[in-house]
């Protein structure tokens, strides 16, 4: 518990300002804000950063870096050319189509490493492990687990990582303060996320009603086109973004992504009590409250709490008496997945648990421990 009240207190004030930290080496760090020692300065804008790492991702943010900007997305980028690419994505023009399934793509090499998923072809080997992959990306993914390399460094607390994308999933732990409010409806945007005022203002258009993006099918309203575009999926049977490892297809480009670390190994969201690392942050954040005690879901029926909605929903078929897993052979219904792979076992005669003294076997595990007592 007192390593919990240290994460979660930010004991370590700054005297210069209202600002606190959970760590002394954050407060440190921070201090040569006001003291302006070591500090690196944009020559651009004159911001100061107290880290050299601050300010090279901040210089990516001036215009003369990245002056070419996508007026449906705002993504921006160093060259015309890789514009011009991108904007066929919104436009829909001069797209290469796979013959196989359909799905579309901005240039020949895209298409050609897309092939892969339909033959199979699995270029890429690991030469530590023989491990192959279809991508260039995943085994550069999966190289970090033998190389053991960690470059990149948290600036605000020091610790490292092996990867970018691990990186980026801790500093969300950090991303606690929200200055930019809507004064409409009091909705926060983080100060350190990418354009934030640019998101505070694109927000603020919901309320005024300029320049919005209508769903034709629901009536939803966006801010931007590329929010509508993804919105649309929601409403389309299509599952164009497949799996190179194992087919799985996937709505979502992001869903696609997250689900590839079942096959990369990638857990980036670290517990910070424990190091136990999760692929995915509503797992990580289930996870902390096994120490901090949290349990948010409460039966209405009996208040009864759980730490997981899932838990949740699961005891409330106690009350509701819902049995939502039935026996495709004699139609029998269970409420639990569990009971109904047991019962499935009186159709097939599988009897997995086998006794260590005598060699008996059981349907149930709870038949086998009820036999031990025998021995």
């Amino acid at each position: 518990t007192d390593t919990i009240e240290m994460l979660y207190e930010r004991r370590f004030p700054c005297d210069e300002c209202e600002k606190s930290f959970s760590l002394k080496s954050s407060l440190d760090i921070h201090k040569r804000l006001h003291s302006g020692h070591d500090l690196c300065f944009c020559e651009t804008c004159g911001k100061r950063f107290t880290t050299r790492s601050q300010l090279e991702r901040h210089e990516l943010s001036h215009s003369m870096d990245r002056p070419h900007r996508c007026d449906q997305c705002g993504k921006t980028f160093r060259d015309k050319d890789k514009l011009t690419l991108h904007q066929r994505l919104h436009t829909r023009e001069n797209l290469v189509c796979c013959d196989q399934c359909g799905k579309r793509f901005i240039t020949k090499h895209k298409l050609n490493d897309h092939m892969r998923v339909h033959t199979g072809e699995r270029p890429f080997s690991c030469d530590q492990c023989g491990v192959s992959f279809m991508y260039q990306r995943s085994l550069k993914l999966h190289s970090v687990v033998h190389t053991g390399k960690r470059d990149h460094r948290c600036d605000e607390c020091g610790k490292t990582y092996g990867r970018s994308s691990d990186l980026k999933a801790h500093e969300l732990i950090h991303k606690g303060e929200k200055n930019h409010r809507c004064d409409q409806c009091g909705m926060a945007f983080c100060e350190t996320s990418f354009s934030c005022r640019s998101t505070l203002e694109q927000h603020k258009r919901l309320h005024s009603g300029h320049d919005l993006c209508y769903c034709e099918t629901c009536g939803k309203r966006f801010t931007t086109r590329s929010q509508l575009e993804r919105h649309e999926v929601s409403h389309s049977t299509e599952r164009p973004h497949v799996c190179g490892e194992c087919g799985t297809t996937f709505k979502r480009i992001s869903h696609l992504d997250v689900h590839m670390r079942t096959h990369t190994g990638e857990r980036p969201y670290s517990c910070q009590t424990c190091e136990t690392k999760f692929a995915h942050h509503s797992t990580l954040k289930a996870h902390m409250r096994t120490h901090t005690g949290e349990r948010p879901y409460r039966c209405s029926s009996c208040e009864k709490t759980f730490t997981r909605k899932g838990d949740l929903d699961v005891h409330m078929r106690t009350h509701t008496g819902e049995k939502p897993f039935t026996c495709p052979t004699c139609e029998t219904k269970f409420a639990y997945p569990s009971a109904l792979k047991g019962h499935m076992r009186t159709h097939t005669g599988e009897r997995p648990f086998a006794c260590p003294v005598c060699e008996k076997t059981f349907a149930k595990k709870c038949n086998l421990q009820t036999h031990m007592k025998t021995h």
